[in-house]
C-alpha cells in the first residue's frame, strides 16, 4: 500500500515492516463483500496479519531513510539523498522500474508500472523527498507525491514525515502518512497513521508501536500495533494487533496475539477464536478455524 512508495526511495533495507493498516485495506473491498460473519472476520484477520509479515518486501518511511544509510550517524542532507539513490528498491518488480535522482538534498522517483509485494499494487508516477538535518545523527524527510502518482489506475494523494535518530546499535523513528486516494475495488480511501519503531542494527530487529485510522467508502476503520517485536525471517515473537470496522451490515472488530509460532491467535467480532497459520519467510497467511 502507498506508505511503502518510500521503500523505492531508500532501499536495500535489511529489515522492513509495513503499516498492518494499510496491509488491512488493500483487501478491504473484497473482504467487505464476503458471505457470513465467520468469514469477514477471517478474511479481515488474514489481511491484517499479510500485512505484518512484509518484513522482507517492503517499509515504512522512516525505516526505509535509516536503511538506505550504512553508517552510524549521518546528518547532512544532501549525503543521506545521495545514498538513497544510489540503491535499488529490492522489493519493486521489474528491477529497475524506480528511477531515483539526487539533487542536493531532494530526491526525486519516478515509478514506471512497479509491481509492489504479491502484485497487489502497480504504481506509476513520481514522489519527492526532502532531507533535513535535525540534530547530531538526527534527520528529518518530509516527502509527498509530485501530483501525477497513481496506484493500480487510479491518483495517488500521499504526504508523510520521518523524524530520524541513528545510533551506534539502534535506528529510532518516528514517523506519520496521510493518503487520500482509490482503493483497488474502487472505493475512496483515506488513511492517516503514526508510528514509533527501533531497529536494531546487528540483528535488524524490530520493535514496533503505532496506530492508523481512515475510511474506505462507508466504513470506518482503526488499527493499533502494540509491543510488536519481529526479526528477518521469523514470525512475530511478541506483539497484539487490535483492528476495528465500522459500518453496514455491522461493526467488527478483531484482537490478534503473537508469540513466536507459525500460529497467530485471533479473537473475532463475536468472540470467536481461530488461528492464521504465517508463512513468515513469504509474508503470507492463511486461516486456520480452529473451533
Amino acid at each position: 500500500m502507498p506508505r511503502a512508495l518510500i521503500g523505492a526511495m531508500i532501499p536495500n533495507s535489511s529489515f522492513k515492516l509495513r503499516s498492518v493498516a494499510l496491509g488491512a485495506v488493500v483487501g478491504l473491498a473484497a473482504v467487505l463483500q464476503a458471505g457470513c460473519s465467520g468469514q469477514v472476520d477471517q478474511e479481515f484477520a488474514d489481511a491484517v496479519i499479510s500485512s505484518a509479515l512484509q518484513s522482507d518486501n517492503n517499509s515504512e518511511a522512516g525505516e526505509l531513510v535509516t536503511d538506505s544509510i550504512e553508517a552510524s550517524c549521518i546528518d547532512d542532507p544532501a549525503l543521506a539523498a545521495s545514498a538513497a539513490a544510489e540503491r535499488a528498491p529490492v522489493w519493486l518488480k521489474p528491477t529497475g522500474c524506480a528511477a531515483k535522482t539526487p539533487n542536493g538534498a531532494d530526491l526525486h522517483v519516478d515509478f514506471n508500472a512497479c509491481s509492489g509485494p504479491f502484485g497487489r499494487m502497480l504504481l506509476a508516477g513520481g514522489i519527492n523527498a526532502r532531507f533535513s538535518n535535525a540534530g547530531t545523527c538526527q534527520l528529518h524527510v518530509d516527502i509527498t507525491d509530485s501530483g501525477n502518482l497513481t496506484s493500480n489506475g487510479h491518483a495517488l494523494d500521499y504526504a508523510a514525515q520521518a523524524d530520524v535518530k541513528l545510533g551506534s546499535d539502534q535506528r529510532e523513528i518516528t514517523s506519520h502518512a496521510d493518503i487520500t486516494g482509490t482503493s483497488r475495488r474502487g472505493k475512496a480511501m483515506q488513511i492517516s497513521s503514526d508510528r514509533h519503531v527501533i531497529t536494531n542494527t546487528n540483528t535488524h530487529c524490530v520493535d514496533v508501536v503505532g496506530t492508523a485510522q481512515g475510511t474506505v467508502g462507508s466504513h470506518k476503520f482503526a488499527t493499533s500495533i502494540e509491543a510488536l517485536n519481529v526479526c528477518p525471517g521469523s514470525c512475530p515473537s511478541s506483539g497484539l494487533l487490535k483492528a476495528e470496522l465500522e459500518g453496514r451490515p455491522r461493526d467488527r472488530s478483531l484482537g490478534i496475539r503473537f508469540d513466536g509460532s507459525r500460529l497467530a491467535q485471533v479473537t473475532g467480532s463475536n468472540g470467536d477464536e481461530f488461528t492464521v497459520e504465517m508463512d513468515c519467510d513469504a509474508g503470507s497467511a492463511a486461516t486456520v478455524p480452529t473451533r
